[in-house]
């Protein structure tokens, strides 16, 4: 099943086990619309180590890591003096 599609079902599973009173399910914010260079611009202003993002059709494998998730780190420069 791809991402979005287990994103939609998770959202609907935890309005259910919520109003029979369990405990909630929170589906993590998403914003497909946006570029990734938007989203790291984001989360550098944030001071964020970086983003991690997986492609919106990608298919879920348990247990398994795939090329569909991307983790892109925010490097820093800064200069210091040894002595």
């Amino acid at each position: 099943m791809p991402y979005l599609d287990r994103r939609a079902e998770l959202a609907e599973l935890g309005s259910v086990i919520e109003r029979i009173g369990g405990l909630p399910i929170t589906v993590p914010p998403s914003w497909d619309s946006q570029s990734g260079r938007v989203m790291l611009n984001a989360a550098r202003s944030a001071q964020m180590e970086g983003i991690v993002a997986k492609r919106s059709n990608s298919m879920y494998f348990p247990g398994q890591r795939n090329r569909a998730w991307i983790k892109t780190a925010i490097r820093t420069r800064g200069t210091v003096l040894a002595i």
